[in-house]
């Protein structure tokens, strides 16, 4: 068992800082997979550039990832239940069985601190002693599932643990040891922890990754799943509300119109995007007619927000489905077609289901965003309808939102007994210049800022 074994080598400290560690991107392709080592936030990390080039064998890193599109993406945190991989760098190992310990830091789960935690390799109970072999490109490779066992009340029971405690997760690290297995070996151990590290009691130890203040692994109560509904897209009815083309007055520097030979206004036309300030700012002055953009409507507005949405969240490691492709869809948007998103819900057991929506209204006035939550005793999809737009300042909060459902939305009403937190946010008003202009040259920023009010959310239930 890796926990109880007496583990040889010196420890070697790498400098740099992880600016310089991880600044190089190296790709690897073997007969088992292909494996990516490259920079950036959620991604594979792996062997320092600083490591020593020699014989020696040695365990370099060791770490959690998830599997993604064939390769391994580094991650800092997974749910209960979830299925998870650890990875572990070695060099002159390839071939050899390698043994790892699951360490619970501040006994969140297990009796003891640093207790060994026991969760399913491959689907079963190894009693939290896991054990591969180093593949030909020098990682050993286990896949594990985050619960204790296989039956509902012992993964409640993990679950309730970790929610009574302050930050609602259970801190974890690794024991790597490769000398059990290969006692004819002398192995180095390149373990992250320098001696004078006091944030961890095992920061003598060399075999340990992640026991450090800001590195531990986090096991939270769960991953949620979360539906982004994009609304609209389909062939009939398919554009939402609209933006528009401007047929607009010119206005010279003294302010006033600018005149032709007949003395008539001339005039320009422009997309919201290249609209000048000054009709922006009083568009029934200056706007003389208006037709539809065919590339700025609600449809296309919010699909890409979604998208955004979904690439922010996934980055963050939670798990994401969207309701529909950018479009048209065939069909129209009636009671069946948004039947079809709420059973992708259902199927998925969602936790949250965000509808995305902007508004539309005549004239050029119209102004604001809020968020409507169902029309039902729900404290939860009220507080959710206010985290939501806790950083959301792309198009000014209308102070009534959060709003009620009086409609009897369908996406609202007919998920309440699946989907506990779902809300419907209106972004703002296409058909209005002010608003208009905001959303189209902000989609990014959108995202951002809708992701950042839902972690605020899911930190306060999962």
């Amino acid at each position: 068992m890796a926990y109880k074994s007496n583990i040889g080598g010196q420890y070697i400290e790498t400098t740099g800082g992880d600016s310089q560690i991880f600044a190089k991107k190296i790709i690897a392709n073997n007969s088992q997979g292909k494996i990516e080592v490259t920079s950036g936030e959620g991604v594979f990390l792996g062997t320092p550039e600083k490591a020593p080039k020699n014989d020696t064998p040695m365990v370099v890193d060791a770490f959690f990832a998830r599997l993604q599109n064939d390769k391994y993406v580094k991650v800092k945190w997974a749910g209960v239940e979830e299925e998870i991989y650890i990875v572990v760098k070695t060099t002159e190992l390839v071939g050899k069985t390698i043994e790892i310990n699951i360490l619970d830091k501040d006994a969140t789960i297990t009796k003891d601190k640093y207790g060994v935690l026991c969760v399913l390799q491959d689907n079963l109970d190894k009693n939290g002693e896991f054990s591969s072999k180093v593949r030909d490109d020098n990682f050993a490779i286990y896949k594990l599932q985050m619960k204790p066992s296989k039956i509902d009340k012992d993964i409640k029971t993990w679950r309730d643990k970790i929610g009574i405690t302050k930050d609602k997760k259970a801190n974890l690290c690794i024991l790597v040891d490769a000398s059990s297995r290969n006692p004819d070996l002398k192995i180095t151990y390149l373990g992250t922890n320098p001696p004078s590290d006091k944030t961890s009691e095992k920061a003598a130890k060399n075999n340990y990754w992640l026991d450090m203040e800001g590195k531990w692994f986090e096991l939270k109560r769960k991953n949620p799943v979360i539906i982004i509904d994009p609304g609209h897209g389909y062939i009939k009815g398919n554009t939402g509300a609209v933006s528009w083309i401007y047929t607009y007055k010119l206005k010279g520097k003294d302010g006033k119109e600018i005149m032709d030979e007949n003395n008539k206004p001339k005039t320009s036309k422009s997309n919201v995007i290249d609209l000048p300030q000054y009709v922006i700012d009083n568009p029934k002055l200056w706007v003389i007619s208006t037709k539809e953009d065919p590339d700025r409507s609600e449809r296309f507005l919010v699909y890409d927000v979604s998208s955004k949405l979904k690439t922010f969240l996934d980055k963050l490691g939670y798990i994401t489905f969207i309701t529909r492709e950018r479009g048209p869809l065939v069909g129209a948007d009636d009671g069946q077609t948004r039947k079809l998103r709420i059973e992708l819900a259902k199927n998925n057991k969602a936790d949250y289901f965000i509808s995305i929506h902007a508004d539309g209204a005549d004239g050029y006035v119209s102004t604001g965003s809020h968020v409507i939550y169902p029309d039902s005793d729900n404290v939860q999809c009220i507080e959710l309808a206010r985290d939501i737009f806790t950083s959301y300042n792309i198009v000014s909060v209308e102070s009534t939102s959060p709003k009620i459902d009086v409609r009897g939305l369908q996406v609202l009403s007919q998920i309440q007994n699946t989907t506990k937190l779902k809300v419907l946010v209106e972004l703002g008003f296409v058909t209005t210049p002010k608003d208009s202009k905001a959303l189209f040259s902000n989609i990014d920023s959108i995202a951002r800022q809708l992701s950042d009010g839902l972690v605020v959310n899911i930190n306060k239930n999962f």
